[in-house]
């Protein structure tokens, strides 16, 4: 049977309060992104609506020939 890696017995080895301060380290980081996808997707959305605007605005216009 081989023996295991020094890596491999301090990551099996983790404490539970280890584990549990990584996990929390987890969570914040988890959190922090589902807040930057809310913020990007309402500024795409406002990017959107206003380039709808615009669009509709420019449709609008009246054609003029030079």
């Amino acid at each position: 049977m081989p023996r295991p890696s020094a890596d491999s017995l301090s990551t099996s080895s983790l404490g539970l309060s280890s584990f549990h301060e990584h996990h929390r380290i987890l969570e914040e980081k988890h959190q922090w992104l589902l807040k930057q996808i809310k913020r990007k997707r309402t500024e795409l959305k406002n990017f959107m609506e206003q380039m709808g605007t615009l669009g509709t605005e420019i449709f609008q216009q009246p054609l003029t020939i030079m």
